[in-house]
Parts: structure tokens; sequence; C-alpha cells
């Protein structure tokens, strides 16, 4: 069975398809969530609620929203990417997988993954890698796979 490799971001993501051997990697799909490279402000499709100040009469404030948009689009896409995997898993797509993306978006992608996908990833490395082009975004993968299988310990621990 194969493996796929996630790379991404909180607006997109590329899949790889790998056989291992280091052999070439196949692109299965790229997805483009443009809502995340969005300001808040443009995400935020009306005003903020306002609230009655107990000070002064008629002073009122904007309210924050309890989660800004952006994050709520990022979670929106891990989501989306989750349910994809999740699918394609099922479907016998890929047996293992590897997760690469930011801290912060690979937080939010291990949130959303299900018990039975996160089971299947064997290795998930903390960098931004996704606007690397291909043929340098395999070697430095492979190199770092690698040197994971080689002391799992050691690399577990940074």
């Amino acid at each position: 069975m194969n493996t796929w490799i996630l790379v991404g971001d909180a607006s997109r993501a590329r899949l790889f398809s790998s056989n291992g051997a280091k052999g070439p990697w196949t692109l299965v799909r790229s997805l483009d969530h443009p809502q995340s490279r969005l300001q808040d402000s443009d995400l935020a499709g009306r005003q903020r609620g306002r609230m009655q100040q107990s000070a002064g009469a008629g002073n009122r404030s904007a309210m924050e929203p309890a989660t800004m948009p952006k994050e709520v689009e990022r979670e929106a896409f891990s989501t989306e990417l989750a349910h994809l995997l999740d699918h394609q898993y099922d479907v016998n797509s890929y047996g293992d997988l590897v997760l690469i993306a930011p801290p912060h978006f690979l937080g939010l992608l291990r949130k959303t993954l299900s018990g039975k996908l996160r089971k299947r990833v064997t290795a998930e490395l903390d960098k931004d890698y996704s606007l690397l082009p291909p043929h340098e975004l395999q070697p430095r993968v492979e190199q770092w796979l690698a040197e994971l299988a080689r002391s799992p310990v050691e690399n577990a621990a940074k």
C-alpha cells in the first residue's frame, strides 16, 4: 500500500503519493482555500455587534468575535482536508500518511483527523514547505524521513 504525503498550510495543500524506495512522487491532488488568505475584515461580512458600556450614556464599543474569521477559515480548510483523507482512506487509496505543515496548521489537522487516520500517520513535520516545488520538496522530505527511520527516539525529542 502506498503512502500519501500532505504538504500544506492554512490556504493550500498538495497530496502526493509515494510507493517508497525513493521513486518519483505522484501529485494526487492540489487544493486551494483562498478565504484563509483574506484579512479578518474582509471575511467578517457584517459589522461587529455593539455592547452597552456601563459607564456613560450611549458609549458602545465593538465586540470581537469569539473566534476570528481567519481562524474559522483555517479550521474549515483543515476539516475539508480531513474529510477528503478519510474518504480516500476508506476507498483504499493509501495506507500510511505523512503530514507536513506549519506548526499551527499541523495542530488543526491533528484535531480534525479521525481516530483511524491518526493511527495511519507515520510522520509529522512542522515546517512550511507548501510553496516548494516538487523537485526540491521530495529530496528534503525523503532525507528527513530517512533520518527519522535511523533514530526515531532522537527525532521525536526534537
